[in-house]
């Protein structure tokens, strides 16, 4: 996968589908495959496709706010009198479909809150969850999350938090994602020191329990308002990094990584070089000896590069080097080292097309 990163960061978008196929033939289910194919289908202007990547991603991603998309769902509908009135949802211009009784019952909530109907809908909210409390905990979570969404939208704050703490002492809810993201973001529009630090206290479990990027965001967002600069800081560089890396943008290590062990022509490393140097993504210190080789061409040191792989002196390294000499203009010994490598390796394409 990071091959197939840094074939899309250079442009390579076929021979990166190509590395992400193979792997998603192996590792159907692998989320880093999936997302990185996504950015693809973007890159390429495939936005349906890629859509249809991100939904699966999101289906299958355990700490998204699902209950709170279902919810907001229904209020849609409940806002749109042609479409969502009544019994029946329209999905085309003839084909209706029959709601479930309990979307009927929470729309019933959010038509009263349109109304300006607000204590109508918390009753109506206590009323469904004291049905559903033992016949199904998932549509009692949801009536509770609905009377505090109703309470937060309708800027009753205080009834919100209570409505949201009080699920989280009940056995099952007390880390349940919806509830915890919900209530750390009530904490966050209330905005006392206390609340602040309570919703601190969430997004720090949610970075460290799920590695959720928007966690590292909001983190930084609330220490800057709590005055902690430096731990402000701090948290927006992680988020950078983070960012970074689910956009699938590779480092210097991830570079030399690569390029260390499979052959990386130079003429993309230098592209690579412009694009790291911009993005200050140098990445820690490298051990390796060619691993520094590629380090210092990418930054643009090819006698750095050349002394480093002459002290190497595998076949990888004869493959570097015979592109050095390529590119310094001495094709005869650059086209004799790269028969040297393709006779002692076999056919390797990414060879033969620099020969």
């Amino acid at each position: 996968m990071q091959y197939a990163q840094l074939l899309v960061e250079v442009g390579e978008l076929h021979s990166a589908e190509r590395e992400i196929g193979d792997t998603l033939d192996t590792h159907p289910d692998d989320l880093t495959a999936l997302n990185l194919l996504a950015k693809v289908k973007h890159v390429r202007g495939e936005l349906s496709q890629a859509v249809a990547l991100w939904a699966q991603i999101h289906a299958r991603s355990g700490h998204n706010e699902r209950a709170l998309m279902y919810l907001g769902s229904i209020l849609q509908l409940a806002r749109d009198p042609e479409r969502g009135a009544g019994e029946y949802l329209a999905l085309g211009p003839a084909q209706l479909v029959h709601k479930p009784t309990a979307h009927l019952e929470l729309e019933g909530v959010f038509k009263a809150f349109l109304s300006y109907r607000i204590d109508e809908a918390y009753l109506l909210c206590d009323r469904l969850a004291h049905r559903w409390r033992i016949q199904d905990p998932t549509l009692y979570k949801l009536a509770v999350l609905a009377k505090a969404w109703v309470a937060e939208m309708s800027s009753d704050l205080e009834v919100a938090c209570t409505t949201l703490e009080s699920l989280g002492n009940e056995r099952g809810f007390e880390t349940d994602t919806d509830r915890v993201l919900s209530l750390a973001r009530v904490y966050e529009r209330v905005g006392t020191r206390e609340r602040l630090e309570k919703a601190a206290h969430v997004f720090r479990f949610l970075e460290r329990s799920y590695a959720k990027l928007s966690a590292v965001a909001r983190l930084a967002r609330i220490y800057r308002r709590l005055g902690d600069t430096a731990l402000a800081e701090q948290y927006e560089h992680r988020w950078l990094e983070s960012f970074e890396a689910r956009m699938h943008r590779p480092t210097m290590g991830d570079v030399a990584c690569v390029a260390s062990s499979r052959y990386v022509p130079l003429e993309w490393l230098a592209r690579l070089g412009v694009l790291l140097r911009e993005r200050h993504a140098l990445g820690g210190a490298l051990e390796g000896t060619r691993e520094k080789a590629v380090a210092a061409y990418v930054l643009g040191n090819a006698r750095e590069t050349r002394r480093l792989l002459e002290s190497c002196g595998e076949r990888l390294d004869e493959t570097y080097l015979a592109e050095l000499d390529a590119i310094e203009g001495d094709a005869a010994s650059a086209a004799r080292r790269f028969s040297i490598v393709l006779d002692s390796d076999g056919v390797d394409p990414e060879v033969a097309g620099a020969l």
